[in-house]
């Protein structure tokens, strides 16, 4: 019994430290998405003085 609670234990934690991981790596990605877009409408508002 005790060599199970130990591995439950254990599986819980590289659980919590894989939660941990993916969730820094989806916002240093979300950060990559998020930084592109501002430079996308630098390059669309030149083009709407020439519209005007």
């Amino acid at each position: 019994m005790t060599s199970s609670n130990r591995l439950t234990i254990i599986l819980a934690t590289v659980s919590l430290v894989i939660s941990l991981f993916t969730t820094s790596i989806s916002i240093a990605f979300a950060d990559d998405y998020l930084l592109p877009p501002p430079p996308v409408e630098d390059e669309i508002q030149p083009l709407d003085p020439m519209r005007v």
